[in-house]
């Protein structure tokens, strides 16, 4: 094989590189705005639900008990992804995870590169599903978590929960937020404004649970559509950055080409030039 023929096959592989990383740079950005698109109506929910629970407060005249901050041990949730190609989205997550787990708290981790990833720093996992890639699998990623933390929390395993996870916003870049999930501060959701208790079916103590219930659903919802926003606007500027990589390769690939192409003309031309001397040159007997 010449050296252009090496050149061009380069190019052709490179070439094909650069479609499939335009094809996930397309992908990741589609996923982000998708993301971002669903975030008003989710925090729309959520606060509705909040409110309901102001509201249901009103029937109940006696204080939620709220279990004992002691009884049971923290638990971390972590949003991760679910895939690679996302530059440091995962080890950003994980060293923000490191700083605030204490040895007594239990790790939960959504997303098997996340998760892996952990593993190899040297982090225990207590349970990991997962992470949802897009929207429609948000919601039983999140039906998984609530039963796990639920069945957790009924046998006095643990008694609060936080959640971290990355948030990105258009032209801030993205950051890691972290809240407190359970137990809910239902002080802060009591109504201040005078108003009438709401008509009711439920007796007042199972509708404040269910109430409660979807708030945390959406809650974790939201940080699950925030995770998956975050990490596509990770995996967008990986993208943007390889594209860019392989553009600028290609670049040189073909002025190599270009080069390699002029050092062949010439040397079939200096091939031709020295045939026809010796076809010139007269035949001594």
């Amino acid at each position: 094989m010449t050296r252009l023929a090496e050149i061009q096959g380069r190019i052709a592989s490179m070439d094909e590189l650069g479609d499939i990383l335009s094809a996930m740079r397309s992908l990741a950005g589609m996923r982000l705005q998708e993301a971002q698109r669903a975030l008003p109506g989710i925090r729309s929910y959520a606060e509705s639900m909040a409110a309901a629970i102001g509201a249901a407060l009103l029937l109940i005249p006696d204080p939620v008990p709220q279990a004992p901050a002691d009884r049971g041990r923290r638990v971390l949730v972590l949003y991760a992804a679910e895939h690679g190609f996302v530059g440091g989205f995962n080890e950003r997550l994980i060293e923000a995870a490191e700083t605030v787990l204490k040895p007594s708290d239990l790790l939960f981790v959504l997303g098997s590169r996340g998760a892996a990833l952990t593993l190899e720093r040297g982090n225990k996992i207590t349970w990991t599903r997962p992470m949802a890639t897009h929207l429609t699998g948000v919601p039983d990623a999140i039906n998984r978590l609530t039963q796990e933390l639920y069945s957790r929390i009924v046998s006095g395993e643990i008694s609060r929960v936080f959640v971290m996870y990355g948030v990105y916003r258009q032209g801030a870049g993205s950051s890691i937020a972290q809240r407190l999930l359970l137990p809910l501060d239902t002080a802060a959701l009591a109504t201040t404004q005078p108003r009438e208790a709401p008509l009711h079916n439920l007796e007042p103590r199972r509708l404040l649970e269910k109430l409660m219930a979807e708030y945390v659903f959406a809650l974790l919802t939201e940080a699950a559509v925030e995770s998956i926003a975050s990490e596509n606007a990770a995996g967008f500027v990986a993208m943007e950055s390889a594209h860019d990589n392989v553009t600028k390769k290609l670049s040189a690939l073909r002025q190599n080409a270009r080069q390699a192409r002029q050092t062949e003309i010439t040397a079939e031309l200096l091939d031709l030039i020295t045939g026809a001397e010796a076809l010139r040159s007269p035949r001594r007997v």
